[in-house]
C-alpha cells in the first residue's frame, strides 16, 4: 500500500506492507520504491516491509532546502520511522540507498538491528569519481536527463541481461524520466560530497549484509570483497550472473538473501 506524509517540510511517499519485525529497503540512483516491490511482496508474510521514495525520487520531494543531502535524508527517515512508532529496524540499501543506510547508522546506530549494502559500499569518492559526478551534473543540466538515462540504465545490467531484460530496462528508463533534472543534480551532488563510512562500518557490532554482482560495472567485485573482508558478523553474498541490478537480475535469490539476513538479525 502506498502512503504519503509531510515530514520536516518535505513530502515523503512510501510502500508499506506486512507485519512483524521491520525491514526498510532503500532504492538507488534513478530508481524509486518500485525496484524493491518484488522483494517486498515475497517478504511481507513475515515482516513489515517499508520502501520509501528517497528525496527527489518517485513521489517524494527534495528536502526543504532543495537538496538531497545524505545525512539530512537519514535524519528525515529516522523521523519518519518515529512517526510510524518503529523504534528499531533492519535497513538494506541498493547503491545510493546504501549510502543513506550508512548515514542512518552514523546518526542513530542504537535503532538499527542490522544493515545491508546491496551493490553498495562504504567508501567515499576519490578525486576521479568526484570529477565524473561533476561531468554528470554538467551533462544533465545542459541536455536534460533523457540522453544520460539512455546510456546509464542499460549498462547497470550484466551484458547477457541487456537483451533478455530489454522490456524491464525500457520501463526503468521511462520511470526514471519522470524524475526532475533538479533532483538528479541534487542527488549527484549528495553522492559526490559524502564521507567515507568504512571505519564506522568496520567498528559497528551490528550484523551486516554485503551483496555483490560479479559483473557489476559500478562496484567491481574485487572492491566489494576487499571491504567485506574487514567486517565481522557479515553475511557476504555473491551473485555470479548479476551486474548492478540484482533485485531484477536475480529476483528469487534477492528475496532469499534478505529473508536469511532477517532471520539472523
Amino acid at each position: 500500500m502506498l502512503k504519503k506524509s509531510s515530514i520536516q517540510n518535505a513530502s515523503l511517499q512510501w510502500y508499506d506492507k506486512g507485519a512483524g519485525p521491520c525491514l526498510v529497503l532503500l532504492h538507488g540512483f534513478t530508481e524509486s520504491h518500485r525496484c524493491w516491490l518484488a522483494a517486498a511482496e515475497a517478504l511481507a508474510g513475515q515482516y513489515r516491509v517499508l520502501v520509501p521514495d528517497l528525496p527527489g525520487s518517485g513521489n517524494s520531494s527534495l528536502l526543504s532546502d532543495g537538496s538531497a543531502d545524505l545525512g539530512a535524508t537519514a535524519k528525515l527517515l529516522w523521523q519518519w520511522l518515529s512517526d510510524l512508532h518503529i523504534e528499531k529496524c533492519v535497513v538494506v540499501g541498493h547503491s545510493m540507498g546504501g549510502y543513506v543506510a550508512l548515514e542512518m547508522l552514523a546518526a542513530v546506530p542504537q535503532r538499527l538491528l542490522g544493515i545491508g549494502l546491496f551493490h553498495s559500499h562504504p567508501l567515499g569518492d576519490d578525486e576521479g569519481k568526484k570529477g565524473n559526478r561533476d561531468r554528470t551534473i554538467e551533462l544533465i543540466e545542459k541536455r536534460g536527463s533523457k540522453d544520460f538515462l539512455h546510456g546509464f540504465i542499460p549498462n547497470l545490467f550484466a551484458p547477457a541481461h541487456r537483451e533478455s531484460m530489454s522490456e524491464i530496462i525500457e520501463l526503468l528508463e521511462k520511470q526514471a524520466a519522470e524524475q526532475s533534472v533538479a533532483a538528479y543534480v541534487a542527488q549527484t551532488r549528495a553522492m559526490r560530497d559524502r564521507e567515507s563510512r568504512l571505519e564506522l562500518l568496520v567498528q559497528s557490532p551490528l550484523p551486516k549484509l554485503v551483496v555483490l554482482g560479479a559483473q557489476d560495472p559500478i562496484l567491481p567485485q574485487s572492491v566489494g570483497l576487499d571491504f567485506a573482508a574487514q567486517l565481522d558478523r557479515c553475511q557476504l553474498e555473491l551473485l555470479p550472473e548479476a551486474g548492478h541490478m540484482g533485485m531484477y537480475e536475480c529476483r528469487p535469490k534477492t528475496a532469499e538473501i534478505l529473508a536469511e539476513f532477517m532471520s539472523w538479525v
